[in-house]
This record gives C-alpha cells, structure tokens and sequence, in this order.
C-alpha cells in the first residue's frame, strides 16, 4: 500500500508541472487508525521519511481531488475554491472547511486517507509562488 500511495504523488505533482515550483514538503495521510503516521517527502532534502500524526499538528491538507484543482490553478495562476484541512495531530481529526461558513466539517484519521498535507510554512511559500 505504501508504494501506491507514492506512486500517487508523484503522478499528482507531475502532471501539474510543480517541478518549477518551491521545494517543498509534501505528505500523504496513511488513514490507518493504529499507525496514525504520515509517508512524507521533503524536496529541499531529498528525503522520504514517517512522520507522526501528533508531529504533524497544524499541517495543510487537502483531498487528493482538492489538492489537484489547487495545484492546477496555481500553475495557471487563478484562484480556485477548494476545501482545506487543518490536521488536529494530538486528537488525529482533520478540521475542515471552504470559502463559505456551511462547509465546515471534521473528519477522522481514516477518512483523511490519501489527503495530501505540507506544513504551515511550506503552505505559505506554495501560496506565494502561486499568487505572485
């Protein structure tokens, strides 16, 4: 499983040409309820690595699908409305929401599964790169 779960980022990165863009941390959400651990991979250090739900806390995460429409839009520069998480590590709970109020939601670690997260500081340099 954890093969496949790469084998996604990379298709997902790929495809959106983010190869111009910063190097970044980028992790995907195992969903398994004993483990609570993220498979990450950091640009910057060329590394791949575990990293524990309640290190995690604070991170960014998106819906595979969410996350495709973001890096789609950043690329062309356009804004887009797409659901965004923040991962609550200490409880492992995704607390989400959208552009407008009724879209706020939670959701448990097994439903994360396959969410794609970077931390907050990566976030804002994604966010600057897109919006510059």
């Amino acid at each position: 499983m954890r093969h496949f779960s790469w084998l996604v980022l990379l298709v997902v990165l790929n495809s959106l040409g983010c190869q111009s863009g910063p190097k970044v941390e980028i992790c995907i959400v195992d969903g398994r309820e004993h483990s609570k651990k993220l498979d990450c991979s950091d640009a910057r250090t060329n590394s791949v690595y575990y990293l524990e739900a309640i290190l995690a806390d604070g991170y960014f995460c998106m819906s595979p699908s969410h996350s495709q429409s973001f890096f789609y839009a950043c690329k062309q520069r356009r804004s887009v409305d797409v659901d965004v998480c923040i991962l609550h590590g200490i409880d492992a709970i995704f607390l989400c929401g959208g552009v407008s109020p009724e879209r706020e939601y939670a959701l448990e670690w097994g439903e994360g599964k396959g969410y794609i997260c970077t931390n907050p500081r990566d976030m804002r340099l994604l966010m600057n790169w897109c919006y510059r």
